[in-house]
């Protein structure tokens, strides 16, 4: 009994679901059956406005197999805009675009090839893109593209017309089995406003630019006096800035230039001078540049509390490099502008005010007591003020932190040879004087000398060079 029940139950529950079944499958035909009005091909289509390059003469190819120093040629093009006039939400909308330059190849060293953009005429209100002039190109194949410029159209505009020039840079001969060769593409994006918060600099330009949606673009430095520019910051929307290139992520961004105040050799700390002039930041420090220095502990009335420095040179030369040559006049020097003291180079006995004892250059510069008393050597010395004290101690501590030592080329005397001799001393000095070639350039070459009276004084001769300053 109860399993007869069991199996009727599964009967019926089958049943039902059947008749579901049925009754939604004629529902749905039923329903299809009311459907009218269907389209048999498409009625609305449509296609993205676009932007072209097309060439003078309608050729884009240039081949030349025999270029020489100073060869260029020129391509002529334009970036033509498929925008008709009806297009567009409005006379605001705007179509950005980007030329890319392709390097195929490039056999060159880099910046040997080198490329140019000028502006030609344009229709419409659109934004051409900015000249350039003699920009290197690095040496190999370049799929990404070099990015030559950026511009926009707005509904109604047609056409921008540019030249490009392409030149070999080098002045030398040119080698036979190198090849160059590239090819020029446009991209095409949404146009993005950017507006320039210049931070109380100035700008060449309009301050309102439009660029593409998402790509890189470098717009120009301003400049502010009595700073550097340090790149700029996105203050609203959306995107990414490194330097002067800038990507926008949003259809609307501003950037605000930043800046470093300019170095001043008079302001900064002596620390602060030695860390920029390590790194190679030091384009503010110009030769003749003058700086007080404060040193105490003179008693000489020749001396006073506060002296004057300047930069004497900042430059490198490679003559510096040579193997024995001075660096007395290379890298950054800094001279006394004033007399710090006066004392004699090799005193013979003790100093007074009335007596300068004859003494003798026996062992040159580095053996003299005038090189110890400056260098801060402390032994075998003659002081004026009865002290030990050197000159380089009598120096500001942070000065001293400032100076490096130098490697010194200076000449023989008649006490040492007793004729003249090409020999040199070297040494390694903190502080030093000058010799006269570092003056008087006529005295790297010739003797600067009266012979009958100074007939074994050298100058150095070409061991080392006159300084910027002089």
């Amino acid at each position: 009994m109860n399993k007869l029940v069991k199996n009727r139950m599964v009967i019926i529950s089958i049943s039902l679901a059947l008749l579901v079944l049925i009754n939604i499958a004629v529902s749905y035909s039923y329903y299809l059956g009311k459907v009218v009005g269907n389209e048999a091909s498409t009625t609305l289509s449509f296609t993205s406005a676009g932007v072209i390059i097309e060439y003078e003469n309608n050729s884009g190819s240039i081949t030349d197999t025999n270029i020489i120093p100073g060869w260029s040629t020129t391509k002529n093009f334009k970036v033509k805009s498929t925008m008709k006039a009806n297009e567009g939400n409005n006379n605001d909308s705007k179509l950005g675009y980007a030329v890319k330059m392709i390097v195929d190849n490039n056999d060159f060293p880099t910046n040997s090839i080198a490329y140019s953009l000028v502006q030609g005429s344009k229709t419409g209100n659109g934004q051409a893109m900015e000249a350039a002039t003699d920009v290197g190109i690095a040496t190999g194949a370049n799929s990404e593209g070099i990015v030559l410029g950026t511009g926009y159209f707005v509904v109604g505009d047609n056409e921008h017309n540019y030249t490009l020039t392409i030149k070999y840079m080098d002045s030398e001969a040119v080698d036979g089995n190198k090849n160059f060769g590239i090819h020029l593409v446009v991209e095409t994006v949404r146009a993005v406003t950017v507006t320039v918060d210049l931070n109380g600099g100035t700008y060449t330009s309009s301050t309102t630019k439009y660029i593409p949606l998402g790509m890189a673009v470098s717009i120009e430095e301003p400049t502010k006096e009595g700073y550097i520019f340090n790149g700029w910051e996105i203050t609203s929307g959306d995107g990414t800035v490194s330097g002067n290139t800038i990507i926008a992520n949003s259809l609307a961004i501003t950037v605000q230039a930043q800046y470093v105040k300019l170095q001043s050799f008079a302001d900064d700390d002596w620390a602060t001078i030695a860390a920029n002039v390590k790194a190679g930041q030091y384009s503010n420090y110009k030769v003749g540049d003058e700086k007080e220095v404060a040193i105490e502990g003179f008693t000489n009335t020749q001396s006073k509390p506060t002296f004057t420095v300047r930069i004497a040179n900042n430059s490198t030369p490679s003559e510096c490099a040579t193997e024995g040559f001075s660096q007395t006049a290379c890298g950054f020097v800094v001279e006394f502008v004033d007399i710090v003291e006066k004392r004699l180079m090799n005193p013979a006995g003790t100093y007074n005010d009335t007596e300068y004892p004859k003494g003798t250059n026996l062992g040159g510069w580095p053996g003299s007591a005038m090189y110890k008393y400056i260098n801060g050597d402390t032994s075998d010395h003659l002081t004026y003020d009865g002290s030990n004290a050197t000159l380089y101690s009598k120096l500001p501590s942070d000065l001293r932190s400032a100076i490096i030592d130098t490697y010194t080329v200076s000449g023989h005397g008649k006490s040492d040879t007793g004729t003249r001799s090409d020999d040199n001393f070297e040494s390694t000095d903190k502080l030093y004087f000058l010799t006269a070639g570092e003056i008087y350039s006529d005295c790297l070459t010739s003797d600067c000398w009266d012979t009958s009276s100074y007939p074994y004084e050298s100058s150095g001769g070409t061991t080392t060079r006159q300084l910027d300053y002089y």
